[in-house]
């Protein structure tokens, strides 16, 4: 029985230390999505950050836009947010259903090899937000998360969250179509 107490003993031990540490690094979630009406040149996007157990909802508009534009917008204002919100960050975890955010890290070094320029001369669209998001990347520990879209309810948390941002970014896109008639 000696060595079952001292099990116990160590196992406690390692979830205080871990607990402890928890407290100490908060480990914050970001949600984020985008939407806009490319007929209409509006946008709208939605973020999600979960700090403390608290959610906080994010959300912005935008005209003559896009929807890549709308789904970096999102990540830089969640991260935004977060920056001026929590004292002490260790690891920001920000999940996307945008292949195009979530594949700018691998395309980093073509598009700063070409002066963030196309083959055919012509600037990349988003250079600003794109160079804004490597600064970030560059100075806090972010993960990228890929997650894939339009799940239905229940799949998990991450999935669920992802329908919440997703969902009031489509509704800001609706409601700025209902103004413009």
């Amino acid at each position: 029985m000696k060595g079952f107490s001292d099990c116990w003993k160590f196992l406690y031990f390692v979830i205080k230390i871990r607990n402890i540490y928890t407290k100490l690094e908060p480990v914050i979630r970001l949600f984020t999505d985008g939407s806009a009406s490319p007929s209409r040149g509006v946008g709208a996007w939605a973020a999600c950050a979960l700090m403390d157990d608290t959610e906080h909802l994010l959300d912005g508009t935008a005209g003559d836009t896009s929807q890549h534009t709308m789904e970096l917008v999102a990540v830089l204002k969640g991260l935004e947010f977060i920056q001026k919100h929590e004292k002490k960050v260790h690891r920001v975890h920000v999940y996307t259903d945008s292949q195009y955010v979530a594949g700018l890290p691998g395309r980093r070094e073509r598009l700063e090899r070409g002066r963030f320029f196309t083959k055919k001369g012509k600037p990349v669209k988003n250079s600003s937000l794109i160079r804004e998001l490597y600064d970030w990347l560059d100075n806090y520990d972010i993960v990228l998360h890929r997650v894939s879209g339009h799940n239905k309810a229940g799949v998990s948390e991450i999935t669920d969250y992802n329908r919440k941002v997703d969902k009031h970014s489509r509704a800001l896109v609706r409601e700025m179509l209902r103004g413009d008639q």
